[in-house]
């Protein structure tokens, strides 16, 4: 089934995983298990193999806020980033991020821009206010003049959709890693 992030859904063994639109699992990858008992998970695509870290003990998983009034798409990015190692939430308003987000510190944001009430901006700028230290990953197919000026006026990060997830996954490891990693 395809969403408006471009991605196909497919099923195997009790799990679903998002592929490019047009793809097939032997095409674009698919899971598989590891030999290395360090991950429990990799993507395999082609010849190249995204090792998936596990939660390291006695350590906090970074949190992320997901937020998309298409439940679908959220709901598809939470558990792509769940099965990452994250600790995720999920809201599908503004409002409700903003709610979300009041229970406890957002490592990261990744909100859609364009909802009904609430924008993924207006959302963004209010859970800043309250997690400073949050990062903010802004998505969207539809992105006007308005909202792309303050986009950048507030330095976010923005990704237009359809993305792949490995480019999200990419982009959230890289906000949740410590600020003398992110410096080198």
């Amino acid at each position: 089934r395809l969403t408006t992030l471009g991605l196909l859904h497919i099923s195997g063994e009790g799990c679903k995983f998002p592929l490019p639109a047009g793809s097939t699992p032997e095409s674009a990858g698919a899971f598989s298990r590891s030999a290395n008992r360090s991950t429990d998970l990799s993507l395999v695509k082609g010849a190249e193999v995204l090792e998936v870290p596990q939660k390291t003990p006695g350590k906090a998983r970074p949190r992320v806020l997901v937020v998309d009034d298409e439940t679908i798409i959220a709901d598809t990015l939470a558990h792509i980033l769940r099965l990452s190692g994250f600790e995720v939430s999920v809201a599908h308003s503004g409002e409700a991020a903003v709610e979300a987000a009041r229970s406890g510190p957002v490592d990261v944001l990744v909100s859609d821009v364009v909802m009904a009430g609430v924008n993924g901006v207006e959302a963004a700028l209010r859970i800043r206010e309250m997690w400073p230290r949050c990062h903010i990953i802004l998505i969207s197919g539809a992105l006007g003049d308005t909202l792309c000026g303050e986009v950048e006026k507030h330095d976010f990060e923005y990704l237009p959709k359809p993305f792949h997830p490995t480019v999200l996954l990419s982009r959230v490891q890289a906000a949740t890693l410590p600020a003398e990693s992110n410096a080198a």
